[in-house]
């Protein structure tokens, strides 16, 4: 019978005594502790085979733990939280790595806009932020946007050259585990790829433009 994620994931929490928005080690490190002190090689008490019952199953969400809020794929039970939240972009997704990326290059404020990531060049141009559609006006440092997909697709420009852009991506390609939310089983894994500029479509994504690291 399958655990049932979604309802017991906040027990599983409070089994560890640790916050939802811990970092994995932490969970880690609580399950560690309990498991030093209830496992029943170390302690011969019922109680402790209890205690050490439940910690056992709570030790799942150790290599899933992020952050709230959560995301669960309903089609086999797998427990998958997105976050920490970065700005208003949950953990996990291309918009989330982007923002992050773009950030540690292009003047205050940074992304200063919202949405999802095919909309990002419109919103983006309405902030103040200097934007191209010619596929050859790459800059490192620059988010690339496409659109499709239901929500579209944004990477961070890398290295240029004159017939190719090197780029940084997050939940792009594989399968989707849950499509309707836009969840690849690269969620939350950074990959590279190489692009030609004679065409920037990936299947069914268009390139929209580039936002600039550059204020207008």
């Amino acid at each position: 019978m399958k655990e049932n994620w979604e309802n017991n994931w906040k027990d599983y929490y409070q089994i560890l005594q640790v916050h939802p928005s811990a970092e994995p080690e932490v969970v880690k490190a609580a399950y560690d502790k309990l498991a030093r002190k209830y496992h029943p090689d170390f302690n011969k008490a019922s109680s402790a085979l209890q205690r050490m019952g439940k910690a056992n199953p709570a030790a799942r969400i150790r290599v899933r733990s992020i952050a709230t809020p959560n995301i669960f794929d309903t089609s086999n039970n797998n427990f998958i939280i997105v976050g920490p939240y970065y700005k208003t972009f949950p953990g996990g997704y291309c918009t989330w790595y982007a923002a992050k990326a773009f950030d540690l290059v292009a003047p205050s404020p940074g992304v200063n806009w919202s949405g999802d990531a095919q909309s990002w060049y419109s919103n983006a141009s309405t902030q103040g932020w200097s934007v191209t559609t010619d596929p050859k006006g790459a800059q490192v440092g620059a988010i690339i946007v496409w659109k499709g997909l239901t929500y579209g697709h944004v990477a961070i420009v890398r290295q240029v050259s004159s017939t190719q852009i090197f780029i940084d991506e997050m939940n792009y390609s594989g399968s989707f585990v849950n499509k309707s939310k836009g969840i690849t089983t690269n969620f939350g894994k950074v990959a590279s790829a190489t692009l030609d500029l004679s065409n920037l479509k990936r299947g069914s994504l268009s390139f929209v433009g580039y936002i600039l690291p550059s204020r207008r």
